[in-house]
């Protein structure tokens, strides 16, 4: 039986602010209770979602993770079309998510482990509530993939274009794009592939393709993914590191590719990234990959942020409140000074050296891990004196190429929590990378391996699988 609604825009109205730390009653409607129909043949009927508080819903204020921009802010006249797009097929929306403040990179604070980056709402909620089928969040340099990852749910950022940004606010459409959580492979695949391409809707059966697996190490000598620029590169280990140094999280990863490898009938091809390059630069680029690409995401999307608008919010905040400026957090405010200087030949020459990147990355299916199981707690203090990472992370490749890129749980393992002096578990995942415009593949590729019993669906609440015992990865066995 699923799930009907009288009202047309075919939102339940008590409406949930997930994880906000600031009054959301500006999106709180009137009460109103569900219908069950007897039919709703559409085909993303009965799933139940809610979206980062960036995203534009017919009658209600966008947040933009700021008070002060919400206060300035009038109710929107239109739903964002990748909203509508899923409201038309059936979906039920319930609530906004919360967001960090100007998609920024600030970590809230009211947390035991850092949820990280500005689709935070999006992740933590699917994460938590059963109740939730799915939830929308952005990603311009990883705030869907990291978020899913250290949550241990499944995150979609899809090729750049596919999906509209209309009604959508962010650092910049440049490389921003809107995708979906989730903790069922089924519904995430689903949901994912319509709102890529309703119009290939339903997808086939899984079909085996023949993939090249490729596989990007660290360097030699390093021996564990905390040993290199503070932790940003973290790659696979070096084929000739003995796997003695190896953690728990990398030999749980290294469990899933071997299967990936049996399943798919591929070998993967090892390879340091930063040295390829340093071997086969394109032309007129630096021989250090982070000198070459490091600093195209400071440049281009503090400058768009600036042009884009929020100097002018500033400026109207500022008449309007007898010259008082908007409260804005440090670090926004660092980073906007930063962009103020940028002339328009710097962002150009950041503009040319991305596309140098994404041709000189022509590649099928690339696999890297995404988390590895680390505490973060919240009082672990990051350094305030570092204003970007200006170096080449596993998240450039989706901003810099503008491909798909999807990260997937495949694990948990233990830790002894200094909070609850207990052992707890923290997700293992990877990402799968693919070539621009061929997210329909990689969401075929996950019902295949789902199929197979290669990665399986995840559980709400605090562990990932029903039968997890102690370091031990995925549930194979539950039925469909």
């Amino acid at each position: 039986m699923s799930c009907g609604f009288l009202d047309s825009d075919r939102i339940l109205t008590k409406l949930s602010s997930v994880g906000s730390s600031q009054s959301q009653n500006h999106n709180l409607l009137s009460m109103k209770y569900p219908l069950y129909l007897t039919q709703d043949d559409r085909p993303l009927a009965g799933l139940r979602f809610a979206v980062k508080d960036t995203l534009s819903i017919h009658g209600l204020r966008t947040g933009f993770g700021s008070q002060a921009w919400l206060e300035t802010s009038p109710a929107a006249t239109l739903t964002a079309p990748a909203i509508q797009l899923l409201l038309d097929a059936g979906a039920t929306l319930v609530g906004k998510l919360k967001t960090t403040e100007f998609v920024e990179g600030v970590d809230p604070s009211e947390w035991i482990h850092a949820p990280s980056s500005s689709s935070t709402g999006s992740a933590v909620a699917i994460a938590a509530y059963e109740w939730l089928d799915f939830t929308i969040g952005t990603d311009t340099r990883g705030s869907i993939r990291h978020p899913a990852g250290v949550n241990g749910v499944y995150g979609q950022r899809p090729s750049h274009g596919l999906v509209s940004l209309e009604g959508v606010l962010g650092a910049t459409d440049l490389f921003n794009t809107v995708g979906i959580f989730a903790r069922d492979v089924r519904v995430f695949s689903d949901v994912g592939s319509y709102l890529v391409n309703p119009r290939k809707f339903p997808q086939p059966t899984p079909e085996v393709r023949k993939y090249n697996l490729l596989y990007p190490t660290r360097a030699s000598q390093t021996q564990t993914p905390y040993q290199i620029h503070g932790g940003q590169h973290r790659w696979f280990p070096h084929p000739s590191v003995d796997t003695a140094f190896w953690t728990e999280a990398e030999k749980q990863i290294e469990g899933m590719l071997l299967n990936l490898e049996s399943k798919l009938n591929c070998e993967r091809i090892a390879f340091n990234i930063n040295e390829l390059w340093r071997a086969t630069p394109p032309i007129g680029q630096p021989r250090s990959l982070d000198e070459a690409v490091g600093h195209i995401y400071s440049a281009v999307t503090t400058a768009s942020a600036i042009h884009g608008g929020l100097d002018k919010f500033i400026s109207e905040f500022q008449t309007a409140n007898d010259g008082a400026a908007p409260k804005m957090s440090e670090l926004v405010s660092r980073r906007l000074d930063h962009a103020r200087p940028l002339k328009p030949v710097q962002i150009a020459a950041a503009l040319q050296a991305m596309q140098a990147f994404r041709s000189w990355t022509q590649t099928t299916l690339l696999v890297f891990p995404q988390s590895w199981g680390r505490r973060d707690y919240r009082d672990d203090v990051p350094d305030r004196s570092v204003l970007f990472n200006d170096t080449f992370s596993i998240y450039s490749f989706g901003y810099l190429v503008g491909c798909p890129d999807y990260t997937v749980p495949v694990a948990e393992v233990p830790y002894f929590s200094t909070v609850t002096e207990q052992t707890e578990f923290l997700p293992v995942s990877i990402s799968l990378v693919g070539r621009p415009g061929t997210d329909l593949e990689l969401f075929d590729l996950l019902r295949y391996l789902r199929q197979e019993g290669v990665i399986a669906d995840v559980l709400a609440g605090s562990r990932l699988y029903a039968d997890a015992t102690s370091g031990q990865g995925c549930n194979l066995d539950r039925p469909d």
